[in-house]
């Protein structure tokens, strides 16, 4: 096959290159990586590259981009890790409080429209990204933006949020947890 000084690659070259370490190096600077999380970038890109058909010629193009899909995973990864130990980390209150707080959440999210439930599981429990949850869904990252809006301002007691999630059911972009109520029409006394 040809090498990799001349831009194509067998996977096999590429795997055994000095030349791989460099490259995903260059593309994970900007993160700021530190060496161990450097180390499982690196691996995970020859793991992907051992997994591409030997008869492929493999570009240094096509080694930059599974090394910056790899830091977007990685940096995924790392989020959701922070997430879970910030949550494990919350020392100052004492575990009734942390339980009557969650229980008070919980409520709060108990009441919110099928479809924000669903958003709020996916987006803080599970750490789905807008775009994840758009191309899941079918929607434009916008309405998954909105809708996460409408999540927050419910779940913080925003009264205008009410009348912008009856708005959101009207479109059919949200569900009733219960049907909307009718207001009675206003009787004007005659004067």
């Amino acid at each position: 096959m040809g090498s990799i000084a001349s831009g194509s690659a067998s996977p096999a070259e590429w795997l055994v290159s000095p030349y791989l370490d460099r490259l995903v190096g260059r593309i994970a600077r900007p993160y700021g990586f530190s060496t161990d999380d450097l180390a499982d970038l690196i691996q995970e890109t020859r793991i992907a590259l051992w997994e591409v058909s030997s008869e492929v010629p493999v570009t240094a193009a096509f080694v930059v981009q599974v090394a910056r899909h790899k830091s977007i995973d990685l940096i995924r990864r790392l989020r959701r890790r922070r997430m879970a130990l910030r949550e494990l980390s919350v020392t100052a209150r004492s575990a009734a409080e942390q339980s009557e707080l969650r229980h008070l959440l919980n409520v709060r999210i108990a009441g919110l429209p099928g479809r924000l439930q669903e958003l709020y599981d996916l987006h803080y429990r599970k750490g789905l990204s807008e775009r994840e949850i758009a191309r899941r869904w079918g929607i434009a990252r916008s309405s998954v933006r909105w809708l996460d809006r409408q999540c927050w301002t419910l779940l913080t007691g925003d009264s205008k949020a009410r009348l912008h999630t009856l708005e959101g059911i009207r479109r059919g972009l949200l569900t009733p947890v219960a049907p909307p109520r009718t207001v009675p029409p206003v009787r004007r006394s005659a004067f």
